[in-house]
């Protein structure tokens, strides 16, 4: 009975320490899983890009441009309903590469490379990060204001969690077609949920603003990093990851978790057989 009883608590031993790892590990592994399927959806982004003709994009860019002229125009001019409302209706439809993906986004400093979805797709803020449909599309231009936000402290996967890390000087850079636009941060605010008064377009200015909930897993607040468009040197380019990488330091984590899981679960196993080999 007591050898059962031993034999018992220390598989309930094993199990424990089994379960209380996979806990552990579950939200790193569960992110590098999603985080190596967002690279291949980069690439596949790319690949697609790719086989758009020069007509395919001119058409692409145009009716993009066009709801980015009238996003200004409303906002300076509160006139323009009946035009708002018929380029409103049509958002979903502009620069939409098939699963609502609209370009991507790659912050270096925070190892975060996402896509940036229409806000209107299903469940996008589970896939990614979402464009605010009420601010411009990303293209370059002046006197235009794109909003992209995205969760911090999702479970499955890292988003936005990250982006109070950032400071002034930083960059971003958004991947839109075959163009790349780089973003330097300007300014850092934290905001309550309602306020849009930093989310302006400002004439003359291409501003891209990232938005997260703040303090991190208490949501009271948003936190908005906004960056202006700079041209980089070339030195400057090889800063820039050209697409995503895997956190090198989740993997050797996970490497040394399972190791040392696999090393006590051997050791488990060894002193039972030990005590075994005794009472024989």
């Amino acid at each position: 009975m007591k050898k059962l009883l031993k034999k018992f608590f220390s598989v309930l031993l094993v199990f424990s320490i089994l379960i209380g790892i996979g806990l552990v590990l579950y939200p790193n592994v569960s992110n590098l899983i999603n985080d190596v399927t967002n690279k291949s959806n980069y690439k596949n982004y790319d690949n697609t890009v790719k086989t758009l003709t020069s007509n395919d994009k001119n058409n692409l860019l145009s009716k993009a441009k066009e709801y980015n002229r009238i996003i200004a125009s409303k906002y300076f001019n509160s006139s323009l309903t009946e035009e708002y409302k018929k380029i409103s209706n049509e958002y979903e439809n502009i620069m939409n590469f098939g699963e609502g993906i609209i370009c991507y986004i790659d912050i270096p400093k925070i190892n975060v490379s996402l896509p940036v979805y229409h806000e209107t797709v299903d469940n996008v803020l589970t896939k990614g990060s979402a464009h605010l449909k009420n601010s411009s599309f990303p293209l370059g231009e002046k006197t235009s204001h794109t909003v992209i936000s995205a969760h911090s402290g999702f479970p499955q996967q890292k988003f936005f969690d990250d982006l109070d890390e950032l400071k002034k000087g930083d960059t971003f850079r958004l991947r839109v077609l075959s163009n790349t636009y780089y973003y330097k941060v300007k300014s850092i605010n934290i905001v309550n949920p309602n306020d849009n008064s930093k989310l302006k377009i400002i004439q003359n200015k291409d501003l891209v603003t990232l938005v997260t909930c703040y303090p991190y897993s208490i949501n009271t607040h948003r936190l908005l990093v906004t960056g202006e468009r700079y041209i980089p040197t070339q030195e400057q380019k090889k800063t820039l990851t050209n697409y995503y990488r895997i956190d090198k330091f989740n993997i050797l984590t996970y490497i040394i978790l399972l190791l040392g899981y696999s090393i006590i679960f051997w050791k488990v196993k060894t002193n039972g057989r030990k005590q075994i080999i005794t009472r024989t």
